[in-house]
């Protein structure tokens, strides 16, 4: 017994030393974040801020690799699929990792084996309405919609805004057209220009047409109200099912070492929370979280119930 004892002890104590030995020697050579979208997008900036900062931090030279495609599964997958051990990870997003595998008949990837590091954003999802509908909230614009059958457009620019849309149409009796875009500038540009109705999209990508006098925002997807727009109404003051907040994390591939994976996400969370870089995404509307690994996997889970749950109650058809 004793002999089975000491030789039990022997066996964690050398696993131990293991560990402690690849965390010392992590990185070993350089480091490839990569970012599933195109340069000078919102992800990209915020992987190059980080980049800075992790750098010098782990005393390797950093690489910021975009590699766009497949609405970001490409890039997410290909460093998930990567080797697991430090030397390569991803900054992708909660669309990807939440609602693509729901989508996509293959993604290329399982979330939920992903490692993950931490979540490093969050913000919030906006419905903005032309200011040629008079409506200032979420009740009087379905007011307006079923006062207009068929007329009213919403335009989104993916998935999760459009989920919302079409569940606003469900809740409320209405039957707002969807109008698909391939990006958010485009969708913007056709509200405050008047060819559409409604947007539904990132708060990030609304707040800078605030100003310009045509548009208004209606409604607000967290669960309380956006603190930069306090008279604006949360969605769910009236519907309670619409609750969400997009968020952006950084993942390493399935089996990275514990030590390893920990010693990464310890910079990362190091590095999100310097003040100026919470201070530059403040200004996007961006609020930095910065969970821990165990915070940021059962978000993950939480958030893929939930889109199969709206799923459950919508049809919605993914842009070409």
């Amino acid at each position: 017994m004793k002999s089975s004892l000491s030789a039990l002890m022997m066996i964690a104590l050398a696993l131990s030393v293991t560990a402690d030995a690849k965390a010392q020697s992590y990185p070993n050579g350089p480091v490839t974040l990569i970012v599933p979208y195109p340069p000078g997008g919102q992800i990209d900036s915020l992987a190059r801020m980080v980049q800075q900062k992790l750098q010098p931090m782990l005393g390797q030279p950093v690489v910021v690799e975009n590699r766009p495609g497949g609405g970001g599964n490409l890039g997410t997958a290909q460093a998930l699929r990567s080797a697991p051990d430090g030397h390569t990870f991803v900054l992708t997003t909660d669309g990807v990792m939440t609602l693509n595998p729901f989508l996509y008949p293959n993604v290329g990837f399982d979330p939920a084996a992903a490692t993950p590091l931490t979540l490093s954003t969050e913000t919030v999802v906006g419905v903005a309405v032309h200011n040629s509908v008079p409506a200032k909230n979420i009740p009087e614009l379905i007011a307006y919609a079923k006062a207009n059958p068929g007329k009213v457009t919403f335009g989104t620019s993916g998935a999760p805004q459009q989920i919302i849309g079409e569940m606003l149409n469900r809740l409320g009796g209405v039957q707002m057209q969807h109008v698909p875009y391939k990006g958010v500038a485009l969708a913007m540009t056709d509200l405050v220009g008047g060819h559409i109705n409604v947007v539904v999209a990132t708060i990030t990508s609304i707040l800078p047409h605030v100003g310009s006098g045509s548009i208004r925002v209606v409604g607000v997807s967290g669960k309380e109200r956006f603190k930069q727009l306090p008279d604006v109404q949360a969605i769910a003051e009236t519907y309670p099912e619409i609750v969400v907040a997009t968020w952006s994390g950084f993942f390493a591939p399935p089996g990275t070492p514990k030590a390893v994976a920990d010693r990464l996400s310890a910079d990362l969370i190091k590095a999100i929370k310097e003040k100026d870089i919470v201070d530059k995404l403040a200004k996007t509307a961006e609020t930095v979280v910065a969970t821990s690994p165990a915070e940021a996997r059962a978000r993950l889970k939480a958030d893929s119930d939930r889109w199969a749950n709206y799923l459950k109650q919508v049809t919605i058809k993914l842009a070409q």
